[in-house]
Protein backbone atom coordinates (compact mmCIF):
# COMPACT_ATOMS: atom_id res chain seq x y z
CA UNK A 1 0.00 0.00 0.00
CA UNK A 2 1.63 3.30 -1.09
CA UNK A 3 1.52 5.87 2.20
CA UNK A 4 1.57 9.28 2.31
CA UNK A 5 2.25 12.22 4.87
CA UNK A 6 -1.46 11.69 5.35
CA UNK A 7 -2.24 8.51 6.30
CA UNK A 8 -2.30 6.88 9.68
CA UNK A 9 1.23 5.66 10.76
CA UNK A 10 3.09 5.09 13.57
CA UNK A 11 5.05 8.96 14.12
CA UNK A 12 8.72 8.97 14.87
CA UNK A 13 8.41 12.93 16.67
CA UNK A 14 8.94 12.38 20.02
CA UNK A 15 5.71 15.26 20.52
CA UNK A 16 2.94 13.08 19.16
CA UNK A 17 4.05 10.19 21.81
CA UNK A 18 2.58 12.50 24.47
CA UNK A 19 -0.89 11.53 25.26
CA UNK A 20 -3.42 14.79 25.44
CA UNK A 21 -4.35 15.13 28.87
CA UNK A 22 -8.29 15.16 29.20
CA UNK A 23 -9.62 18.17 30.56
CA UNK A 24 -12.60 18.23 32.85
CA UNK A 25 -15.58 20.76 32.19
CA UNK A 26 -15.86 22.99 35.23
CA UNK A 27 -18.75 21.90 37.41
CA UNK A 28 -22.11 24.20 37.64
CA UNK A 29 -21.13 24.93 41.63
CA UNK A 30 -18.34 27.23 40.31
CA UNK A 31 -21.18 29.39 38.44
CA UNK A 32 -23.12 32.13 39.71
CA UNK A 33 -23.23 33.39 43.09
CA UNK A 34 -20.93 30.75 44.11
CA UNK A 35 -18.22 31.47 42.17
CA UNK A 36 -18.53 35.39 43.19
CA UNK A 37 -18.29 33.88 47.18
CA UNK A 38 -15.28 31.95 46.68
CA UNK A 39 -13.33 34.97 45.09
CA UNK A 40 -11.64 36.97 47.69
CA UNK A 41 -12.62 40.32 48.48
CA UNK A 42 -10.93 42.78 46.59
CA UNK A 43 -8.80 45.53 49.08
CA UNK A 44 -10.18 48.43 50.33
CA UNK A 45 -9.07 51.92 50.62
CA UNK A 46 -8.54 53.82 54.08
CA UNK A 47 -11.28 55.88 53.26
CA UNK A 48 -13.17 53.83 51.77
CA UNK A 49 -13.64 51.67 55.24
CA UNK A 50 -13.44 54.95 57.36
CA UNK A 51 -16.55 56.03 55.50
CA UNK A 52 -18.28 52.46 55.54
CA UNK A 53 -17.22 52.13 59.06
CA UNK A 54 -19.27 55.34 60.07
CA UNK A 55 -22.43 54.91 58.17
CA UNK A 56 -22.74 51.63 60.05
CA UNK A 57 -22.31 53.75 62.68
CA UNK A 58 -24.75 56.10 62.19
CA UNK A 59 -27.45 53.79 60.85
CA UNK A 60 -27.01 51.37 63.86
CA UNK A 61 -26.16 54.02 66.85
CA UNK A 62 -28.98 55.08 69.34
CA UNK A 63 -26.95 58.12 70.13
CA UNK A 64 -27.04 57.58 73.77
CA UNK A 65 -23.72 55.94 73.26
CA UNK A 66 -20.23 57.74 74.80
CA UNK A 67 -17.35 57.57 73.30
CA UNK A 68 -15.16 55.27 74.78
CA UNK A 69 -12.02 57.24 74.59
CA UNK A 70 -13.57 60.19 76.53
CA UNK A 71 -13.75 62.76 73.61
CA UNK A 72 -11.64 65.82 72.58
CA UNK A 73 -11.85 69.12 74.18
CA UNK A 74 -9.32 70.90 72.10
CA UNK A 75 -12.05 73.42 70.42
CA UNK A 76 -11.39 72.56 66.84
CA UNK A 77 -7.62 74.21 67.80
CA UNK A 78 -5.77 71.03 67.39
CA UNK A 79 -7.95 69.42 65.06
CA UNK A 80 -10.00 69.97 61.86
CA UNK A 81 -13.80 71.13 62.78
CA UNK A 82 -16.00 68.17 62.11
CA UNK A 83 -17.94 68.29 58.81
CA UNK A 84 -21.28 66.45 60.33
CA UNK A 85 -21.88 68.02 63.26
CA UNK A 86 -19.97 70.96 64.30
CA UNK A 87 -21.50 72.27 67.56
CA UNK A 88 -23.46 71.26 70.56
CA UNK A 89 -27.26 72.82 71.15
CA UNK A 90 -27.26 71.93 74.70
CA UNK A 91 -23.76 73.62 76.42
CA UNK A 92 -22.23 74.86 73.05
CA UNK A 93 -18.88 73.00 73.06
CA UNK A 94 -17.32 73.21 69.52
CA UNK A 95 -16.80 69.58 68.33
CA UNK A 96 -13.57 68.49 66.50
CA UNK A 97 -13.16 66.08 63.69
CA UNK A 98 -12.51 63.42 66.22
CA UNK A 99 -16.06 63.43 67.94
CA UNK A 100 -17.61 61.01 66.14
CA UNK A 101 -21.33 62.18 65.23
CA UNK A 102 -22.47 58.94 66.77
CA UNK A 103 -22.22 59.46 69.96
CA UNK A 104 -23.47 61.79 72.65
CA UNK A 105 -21.73 65.21 73.52
CA UNK A 106 -18.53 64.36 75.49
CA UNK A 107 -19.73 67.49 78.52
CA UNK A 108 -22.69 67.06 79.28
CA UNK A 109 -23.67 63.81 77.38
CA UNK A 110 -26.65 65.03 75.67
CA UNK A 111 -27.99 63.48 72.54
CA UNK A 112 -26.12 64.56 69.08
CA UNK A 113 -27.88 62.29 66.64
CA UNK A 114 -31.41 63.53 66.29
CA UNK A 115 -34.11 61.71 64.02
CA UNK A 116 -33.33 65.11 61.56
CA UNK A 117 -29.75 64.71 61.85
CA UNK A 118 -29.30 60.84 61.28
CA UNK A 119 -31.32 61.48 57.99
CA UNK A 120 -29.01 64.35 56.85
CA UNK A 121 -26.18 62.30 58.05
CA UNK A 122 -26.93 58.79 55.97
CA UNK A 123 -27.38 61.06 52.59
CA UNK A 124 -24.43 63.02 52.95
CA UNK A 125 -22.07 59.64 53.76
CA UNK A 126 -23.71 57.94 51.11
CA UNK A 127 -22.85 60.77 48.45
CA UNK A 128 -19.16 61.10 50.15
CA UNK A 129 -18.56 56.68 49.83
CA UNK A 130 -20.05 57.01 46.25
CA UNK A 131 -18.06 60.00 44.96
CA UNK A 132 -14.87 58.44 46.78
CA UNK A 133 -15.38 55.03 45.00
CA UNK A 134 -15.65 56.57 41.83
CA UNK A 135 -12.63 58.61 42.21
CA UNK A 136 -10.48 55.18 43.23
CA UNK A 137 -11.43 53.13 39.90
CA UNK A 138 -10.99 56.52 37.94
CA UNK A 139 -7.35 56.62 39.29
CA UNK A 140 -7.41 52.69 38.68
CA UNK A 141 -8.12 53.11 35.22
CA UNK A 142 -5.89 55.66 34.66
CA UNK A 143 -2.76 54.24 36.44
CA UNK A 144 -3.77 50.87 33.82
CA UNK A 145 -3.76 53.35 31.03
CA UNK A 146 -0.75 55.00 31.88
CA UNK A 147 1.21 51.91 32.31
CA UNK A 148 -0.44 50.90 28.79
CA UNK A 149 1.19 53.53 27.34
CA UNK A 150 4.47 53.56 28.99
CA UNK A 151 4.88 49.74 27.37
CA UNK A 152 4.17 51.35 23.61
CA UNK A 153 0.49 49.06 23.74
CA UNK A 154 -2.21 50.97 21.56
CA UNK A 155 -3.88 53.15 23.73
CA UNK A 156 -7.59 52.82 24.22
CA UNK A 157 -10.63 55.10 23.25
CA UNK A 158 -12.24 55.68 25.87
CA UNK A 159 -16.12 55.39 26.20
CA UNK A 160 -18.68 57.39 28.20
CA UNK A 161 -17.76 58.87 31.91
CA UNK A 162 -19.96 56.09 34.21
CA UNK A 163 -22.21 57.91 36.36
CA UNK A 164 -21.57 57.48 40.19
CA UNK A 165 -22.44 54.22 41.46
CA UNK A 166 -25.39 54.23 44.55
CA UNK A 167 -23.63 53.37 48.14
CA UNK A 168 -25.71 50.00 47.88
CA UNK A 169 -23.97 48.67 44.67
CA UNK A 170 -20.15 50.08 46.79
CA UNK A 171 -19.22 46.05 47.07
CA UNK A 172 -19.84 44.76 43.55
CA UNK A 173 -18.50 48.02 41.84
CA UNK A 174 -15.41 47.60 43.83
CA UNK A 175 -14.88 44.47 42.96
CA UNK A 176 -15.38 45.12 39.30
CA UNK A 177 -12.52 47.72 39.62
CA UNK A 178 -9.94 45.47 41.66
CA UNK A 179 -10.77 42.15 40.02
CA UNK A 180 -8.37 39.23 41.82
CA UNK A 181 -5.64 37.87 39.88
CA UNK A 182 -6.08 34.41 38.62
CA UNK A 183 -2.92 31.52 38.54
CA UNK A 184 -1.57 30.60 35.54
CA UNK A 185 0.04 27.20 34.52
CA UNK A 186 2.20 26.95 31.97
CA UNK A 187 3.69 23.21 30.58
CA UNK A 188 7.17 22.93 29.19
CA UNK A 189 8.73 19.79 27.09
CA UNK A 190 12.65 19.01 27.52
CA UNK A 191 14.51 16.59 25.56
CA UNK A 192 17.66 15.15 27.05
CA UNK A 193 20.35 12.54 26.79
CA UNK A 194 21.16 10.16 29.32
CA UNK A 195 22.75 6.88 29.58
CA UNK A 196 24.30 4.48 26.85
CA UNK A 197 23.62 5.73 23.33
CA UNK A 198 22.38 8.94 24.09
CA UNK A 199 18.90 7.81 24.40
CA UNK A 200 16.62 10.97 24.22
CA UNK A 201 14.27 11.45 27.06
CA UNK A 202 11.22 13.36 27.32
CA UNK A 203 10.42 15.38 30.28
CA UNK A 204 7.44 17.60 30.79
CA UNK A 205 7.31 19.58 33.59
CA UNK A 206 4.77 22.51 34.58
CA UNK A 207 5.07 25.92 36.08
CA UNK A 208 2.51 28.05 38.54
CA UNK A 209 2.93 31.71 37.65
CA UNK A 210 1.28 33.69 40.57
CA UNK A 211 0.94 37.54 39.49
CA UNK A 212 1.71 40.50 41.86
CA UNK A 213 -1.60 42.05 43.57
CA UNK A 214 -1.70 45.78 42.27
CA UNK A 215 -2.08 46.97 45.46
CA UNK A 216 0.47 45.51 47.49
CA UNK A 217 -0.51 45.94 51.36
CA UNK A 218 2.27 48.27 52.73
CA UNK A 219 4.05 47.24 55.91
CA UNK A 220 4.29 51.52 57.51
CA UNK A 221 0.31 51.08 56.45
CA UNK A 222 -1.44 51.57 60.51
CA UNK A 223 -3.65 48.60 61.07
CA UNK A 224 -7.88 48.68 61.67
CA UNK A 225 -7.94 48.17 65.15
CA UNK A 226 -4.95 51.56 66.22
CA UNK A 227 -6.49 54.79 66.75
CA UNK A 228 -5.61 57.30 64.74
CA UNK A 229 -5.57 60.30 67.03
CA UNK A 230 -4.37 58.21 69.75
CA UNK A 231 -2.29 60.92 72.02
CA UNK A 232 -3.48 64.27 70.49
CA UNK A 233 -6.94 64.30 72.25
CA UNK A 234 -7.70 66.70 74.34
CA UNK A 235 -8.70 65.35 77.88
CA UNK A 236 -11.67 67.43 80.03
CA UNK A 237 -10.63 70.12 82.31
CA UNK A 238 -9.76 69.00 85.92
CA UNK A 239 -12.85 71.12 87.24
CA UNK A 240 -14.82 74.15 87.24
CA UNK A 241 -13.06 77.47 87.26
CA UNK A 242 -13.01 79.66 90.39
CA UNK A 243 -16.51 81.36 90.62
CA UNK A 244 -18.91 82.68 92.58
CA UNK A 245 -21.67 80.77 94.65
CA UNK A 246 -23.99 83.76 95.13
CA UNK A 247 -25.29 86.79 93.80
CA UNK A 248 -23.83 90.35 94.82
CA UNK A 249 -26.03 92.58 96.88
CA UNK A 250 -27.13 95.12 95.59
CA UNK A 251 -26.09 97.54 98.27
CA UNK A 252 -22.85 96.66 97.57
CA UNK A 253 -22.20 95.36 93.80
CA UNK A 254 -18.33 95.70 94.09
CA UNK A 255 -18.06 93.10 96.82
CA UNK A 256 -15.85 90.21 96.36
CA UNK A 257 -17.76 87.24 96.73
CA UNK A 258 -14.57 85.20 95.92
CA UNK A 259 -12.13 86.18 98.90
CA UNK A 260 -14.01 87.48 100.84
CA UNK A 261 -14.98 91.46 101.78
CA UNK A 262 -12.76 94.20 102.25
CA UNK A 263 -11.45 95.36 105.69
CA UNK A 264 -9.23 99.21 105.70
CA UNK A 265 -6.22 98.63 107.43
CA UNK A 266 -4.75 101.77 109.31
CA UNK A 267 -1.06 102.60 108.32
CA UNK A 268 1.62 101.42 110.92
CA UNK A 269 2.88 103.85 113.42
CA UNK A 270 6.28 104.79 113.40
CA UNK A 271 9.31 106.30 116.01
CA UNK A 272 11.31 109.61 115.66
CA UNK A 273 13.60 108.37 112.61
CA UNK A 274 11.44 106.16 110.58
CA UNK A 275 11.11 106.70 107.24
CA UNK A 276 7.69 105.96 107.15
CA UNK A 277 4.59 107.96 106.33
CA UNK A 278 3.95 108.49 110.03
CA UNK A 279 7.48 109.55 110.37
CA UNK A 280 7.37 112.27 107.68
CA UNK A 281 4.10 113.41 109.55
CA UNK A 282 5.60 113.72 112.71
CA UNK A 283 8.74 115.59 111.10
CA UNK A 284 6.70 118.29 109.24
CA UNK A 285 4.83 118.94 112.57
CA UNK A 286 8.37 119.12 114.40
CA UNK A 287 9.49 121.36 111.69
CA UNK A 288 5.84 123.88 111.67
CA UNK A 289 6.28 123.56 115.56
CA UNK A 290 10.33 125.42 115.24
CA UNK A 291 9.06 127.85 113.06
CA UNK A 292 6.44 129.41 115.16
CA UNK A 293 8.80 129.38 118.10
CA UNK A 294 11.29 131.46 116.35
CA UNK A 295 8.49 133.46 115.07
CA UNK A 296 7.19 134.24 118.71
CA UNK A 297 10.78 135.19 119.68
CA UNK A 298 11.15 137.26 117.64
CA UNK A 299 7.77 139.54 117.81
CA UNK A 300 8.32 139.33 121.61
CA UNK A 301 12.31 140.87 120.54
CA UNK A 302 10.32 143.91 119.03
CA UNK A 303 7.94 144.88 121.51
CA UNK A 304 10.59 144.65 124.36
CA UNK A 305 12.64 147.33 122.48
CA UNK A 306 9.97 149.88 121.83
CA UNK A 307 9.36 149.45 125.74
CA UNK A 308 13.09 150.65 126.54
CA UNK A 309 11.90 153.45 124.15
Amino acid sequence: MHRTPWTKQASSLPSDRIKPKIQNNPTSRNKGKGRLQDSPEPPRSKEVKRLESLLKGVNESSGTEKDPTGGCFCLARNHALSSYITICHSCGLILCSTNLPYHCCPHCSKILLTSTVRDKLVAQIDAQLSSTIAKEIADKERAIEEARRLAGAFPTLQGPVPAQPPASMSLSVHQAAFPVPAQQTHKVMSLTSSGPGNKKQIKVSSFTTSPVPSRPISRNEPKEDEDEFAGTRVPAPDGLPPHANRRPSQGRPWENLIKGGITYKPPARVDEGGTGEGGLKSSRRRRGNKGKGKENEASAGTSIGKIDQ
